[in-house]
């Protein structure tokens, strides 16, 4: 994974390379991400696209998808590396990328397993931290 900023504009831009993927949608959600786009990942979702973050219940739509992000993605930085796609018969792709996060307080592997729409839209992401209970437990307050 490649993670540079841009400093030629006013707003931090990351390019994002992913071993494995070459859908750019994948790399453009979690430039976007890291540049606190919100709205703007929450646009690369269908109309009624599903984000399942962990530990919580899954949030629907485009409005509450980029909500959800304002409100819990601020100050996160994503470090993914690798993935895989595999086209199903359906027409759509399932995606899977393995990362890291970075939050102000700790770091934990993460894995998100997107299904992309024949257009290349995003249907739904399910984020599953890749931590044993141990660790979570030690995250506590």
């Amino acid at each position: 994974m490649t993670a540079q900023a841009n400093t030629d504009s006013k707003t931090t831009q990351f390019q994002i390379a992913i071993e494995g993927i070459s859908l750019p949608i994948i790399e453009r959600y979690f430039a976007m991400l890291n540049d606190g786009a919100y709205a703007e990942t929450a646009s690369l979702f269908v109309d009624q696209g599903v984000m399942v973050p962990p530990f919580e219940q899954a949030v629907q739509g485009r409005e509450a998808i980029a909500h959800y992000l304002e409100t819990e993605a601020a100050g996160l930085r994503l470090y993914p590396y690798i993935g895989a796609e595999t086209p199903l018969d359906s027409g759509d792709t399932e995606v899977r990328v393995k990362g890291k996060v970075d939050t102000s307080l700790f770091a934990v592997n993460v894995a998100w397993d997107f299904v992309l729409t024949p257009s290349c839209e995003i249907a739904s992401v399910k984020v599953n931290l890749l931590a044993k209970l141990e660790e979570l437990l030690n995250f506590r307050r």
